[in-house]
């Protein structure tokens, strides 16, 4: 979302979004996309970033906030999918070249995890390239040290932070939600849900996004 107080930092973290698919792009040997979908989109602090770096693509919004989804199809020219919080009952007409779900997996827990990953994983055209964020070690280090619970409230940090250290995955409700809140993944435990998903990872760049979530770029595992 825009922030009037910080609007620098806004389109600084649009850059750095292009910086990741840029560098993971490179990465899977990608360099003809002409489909795309934002999954995530919001009101479209990446998307303008997606339609100044392709404008001739065919580009898909798509959000449980349907405000949003309306404003990046007027905005930006984009076909607008509004999404749910059930996998299964998102569909898109199109294979996709580029799939960006910016700070989307950063908010569901490990079932939510394993379902949407598979359901856009579908998406992918046969050499298309799924890019996603979550919060990873940095994210657990700043929970852990008391800096920031990024609104999870003690008890729900502390076992989040308790998960993590069992399995490498931890998750907590925001106060008051039911299956939103926040997640931290290691980089082992996010590749093993990416490979559990039929997914396989090309590209990891730590604190890749914003020098603040980690980023995974990853393709359809070979049959």
């Amino acid at each position: 979302m825009f922030n009037p107080v910080s609007p620098l930092h806004y389109f600084a973290v649009g850059r750095s979004a292009r910086e990741c698919i840029d560098a993971s792009l490179a990465a899977a040997g990608k360099a003809d996309v002409r489909q795309i979908l934002d999954f995530g989109c919001g009101h479209g602090r990446v998307l303008r970033v997606l339609r100044r770096m392709f404008p001739a693509a065919h580009i898909t919004a798509s959000d449980i906030d349907r405000d949003g989804v309306d404003f990046c199809a007027r905005r930006f020219g984009a076909v607008g999918v509004y999404s749910d919080t059930d996998a299964a009952a998102v569909a898109f007409e199109d294979d996709f070249d580029l799939i960006w779900a910016g700070s989307v997996f950063t908010h569901i827990d490990k079932e939510a995890w394993s379902a949407f990953l598979s359901r856009l994983r579908d998406s992918l055209a046969s050499d298309g390239v799924l890019v996603f964020t979550v919060g990873g070690p940095y994210v657990e280090q700043k929970i852990r040290s008391g800096e920031n619970d990024y609104g999870l409230g003690q008890p729900t940090a502390t076992s989040a932070l308790s998960d993590y250290a069992a399995s490498g995955f931890g998750y907590g409700d925001y106060p008051g939600t039911n299956g939103y809140g926040i997640a931290i993944a290691s980089p082992q435990a996010g590749q093993r849900l990416v490979e559990q998903a039929g997914l396989r990872m090309v590209n990891y760049q730590p604190k890749g996004w914003d020098n603040h979530q980690d980023v995974y770029a990853c393709v359809r595992a070979a049959n």
